[in-house]
């Protein structure tokens, strides 16, 4: 039996919206896993001290009391979206140390697992070296047992995808997925599908992605759809599924929620 993990982006108030009551999200099953990843968190200063930007009702009380009631897991995902493009630091050493510090601190107090890192404009060199530094020092400790190790999973699409790639290269033994935003470049099933057959072509010495590090983009927007929607996204989740994908990111948790998460429900189903 495969295990498949189904991440969804919540809190970034998307055309204005709160967040929706996350204790009535599918919530994980024997086989799959449900977690959330809170969009965003920012350095809002841009001076490495990222600090939480997303719906403030999502608490540090309420993830334990979700977490304990076996709703799922929580990420916090960093950057996001056109209003954030990266701003290359006046002092790489300093942002590095203040990242390292400011994420340790929220890991701990909002009960994460790890961090999904989504910047979508400006890559340059100092993106890929400054964040490719902070995931080998929040890491890369003899000292700390697996358990005080941090998860990071990218989120690249067509334009962004170099900068990402190298990230992963670097740092593939602690980058556990490639979140591939497949809707934001491919319009058909058969473009998906072959978008992901590139992106699995492993290659061990440049350390490029097999089929299970890869995650399925999905977009819920009923009402202004980006990428496919049901039953075409089943039909690729199907044959990814098969080649070894078992992980699915949904943006976003508020559009889903004006379809009673009818996507979500249908990949648990389909795990």
């Amino acid at each position: 039996m495969t295990y498949t993990v189904i991440s969804a982006y919540v809190g970034a108030y998307p055309g204005g919206r709160p967040a929706p009551d996350l204790s009535q999200v599918p919530a994980s099953t024997d086989n799959a896993y449900f977690r959330f990843l809170l969009a965003f968190a920012r350095d809002t200063n841009r001076d490495g001290v990222f600090v939480p930007v997303w719906d403030s009702n999502i608490t540090p009380d309420l993830i334990a009391t979700l977490v304990q009631q076996g709703k799922g897991g929580f990420w916090a995902s960093l950057g996001g979206g056109d209003n954030f493009p990266w701003q290359p630091p006046s002092d790489e050493a300093a942002w590095i140390d203040n990242a390292v510090s400011s994420l340790t601190a929220m890991k701990n107090t909002y009960h994460l697992g790890g961090f999904d890192i989504n910047y979508e404009n400006n890559l340059d060199d100092s993106f890929v070296r400054c964040m490719t530094t902070v995931i080998r020092l929040m890491n890369d400790s003899p000292n700390w047992p697996p358990r005080f190790q941090t998860a990071f999973s990218l989120t690249p699409f067509g334009q962004t995808l170099d900068a990402y790639q190298q990230i992963y290269q670097t740092n593939h033994t602690w980058i556990h997925l490639l979140n591939y935003q497949a809707y934001a470049d491919t319009p058909s099933v058969d473009g998906y599908l072959n978008t992901y057959a590139q992106l699995a072509q492993t290659n061990l010495d440049q350390h490029q992605p097999g089929y299970p590090e890869l995650g399925l983009g999905i977009a819920t927007s009923t009402s202004a759809p980006r990428g496919l929607q049901p039953p075409d996204i089943f039909t690729v989740w199907d044959n990814l599924h098969n080649q070894g994908v078992t992980n699915a990111f949904i943006w976003c948790l508020e559009d889903s929620a004006e379809n009673t998460y009818a996507i979500e429900r249908e990949l648990l189903r389909r795990s």
